[in-house]
């Protein structure tokens, strides 16, 4: 009988396209969205590109030490700093008002910069002359003051010191986009509030027909609520399942190598889903309508203080309501879900899956002692 209550459940769960679509299409959408606004966002790096310049010189005159530093900053390889476009004056002129270089260093009776702009690339190049020029105005003082120290401020100088150690807590990469899909991943699993609430209002005679006639029918209580609410659980988790393919496969985000341990979260998260909205449909006499407001309502909040609208959300709740990431169902799962990216050990994700069992865990139990203290008159 439970295995056929189970199937039945299931079965109208499917067909029930107010459900299905809250809690697989519209993920599916959402997911869609986020990918056209920034999914591209983690395949693409910062790389600096060599600056363009102009470089005038005369064979007299020339600061030679400056000359041979511009050819090492413009030799080809990973390492090119500026390339050098033309070393004609009214070419380089033309260029720079075509804004085709950033700028012109002239190398004559004094090395000068000319541009035609306020951009990274002229303040990079201003920079660089800055520093040459400074640099040069105190090796020639010390070399007139102090000759014999000469040396020893040139090693100085380009001695490869390090005064920091870097310490890495995990080899993987963090994307910031990453936590929105993290946070969609959580509506997903929360989205199995529907189910729940449908489950309860399923056993509810006061407030279905379809409960009425199963309360009446000779079958075992405790059966009915238990082969609804594994149904529901087992039903939202494929849909999940299917939402997280879908990111993986289709939006190709890279959610990490775990996928065992990302299957595990899925589940806890779908159950934790379902019997929120099996306990706000067991306790209280609301219409469902309002029951159903109210379960939309409290996993849109849920939803938004884990950072599915604001990236960072979670952080700040964090520094100055730490409580709430703690019992907020959606923090907890998205948190699970960075832990397993970034980290190499499982204690944190092991924490958040025990602070979700526990809190479906009482859910749970507060909704079947609701249901079970239910009495009617008459049915």
């Amino acid at each position: 009988m439970f295995v056929r209550l189970f199937q039945y459940k299931v079965k109208r769960l499917f067909r029930t396209k107010d459900e299905l679509f809250w809690c697989l299409v519209f993920p599916l959408i959402l997911g869609t969205f986020f990918y056209m606004s920034f999914g591209g966002f983690q395949d693409k790096q910062e790389t600096f590109q060599a600056i363009n310049i102009g470089y005038i010189t005369t064979e007299t005159g020339k600061d030679e030490d400056f000359d041979q530093v511009l050819m090492l900053l413009s030799k080809d390889g990973k390492d090119q700093i500026v390339r050098i476009k033309t070393t004609k004056e009214e070419e380089a002129k033309k260029l720079l008002l075509d804004k085709k270089i950033a700028g012109i260093i002239y190398n004559t009776l004094e090395v000068t910069l000319t541009v035609n702009g306020e951009g990274i690339n002229e303040s990079i190049l201003n920079s660089f002359l800055n520093q040459y020029i400074q640099k040069r105005e105190t090796f020639t003082k010390i070399a007139q003051i102090s000759p014999d120290k000469l040396n020893e401020v040139l090693e100085l100088e380009f001695k490869d010191s390090s005064y920091l150690q870097e310490i890495r807590f995990t080899n993987a990469s963090i994307d910031p986009m990453t936590s929105y899909y993290y946070a969609l991943i959580a509506m997903t699993c929360l989205y199995g509030c529907f189910a729940g609430l449908s489950s309860a209002i399923d056993i509810k005679a006061n407030m279905s027909t379809l409960a009425s006639r199963r309360l009446v029918a000779p079958t075992n209580k405790m059966k009915i609520i238990l082969g609804d609410f594994f149904g529901a659980v087992f039903v939202q988790f494929i849909c999940t399942l299917i939402t997280v393919c879908y990111i993986i496969f289709v939006l190709k985000v890279d959610m990490g190598q775990k996928i065992n341990y990302l299957m595990l979260t899925a589940f806890v998260g779908s159950l934790i889903g379902v019997t929120t909205g099996l306990f706000i449909g067991s306790i209280g006499r609301q219409s469902e309508n309002v029951k159903s407001a109210i379960v939309l309502a409290g996993t849109m909040v849920e939803c938004f203080l884990s950072g599915l609208m604001v990236g960072n959300m979670k952080d700040i709740v964090e520094r100055h309501a730490p409580i709430i990431n703690r019992i907020n169902p959606a923090t907890l799962i998205v948190d699970s879900l960075y832990s397993l990216d970034i980290y190499d050990t499982y204690d944190r994700y092991m924490r958040n899956m025990i602070s979700m069992l526990i809190l479906a865990t009482i859910l749970c139990i507060g909704s079947f002692l609701a249901i079970r203290r239910e009495r009617y008159a008459s049915i």
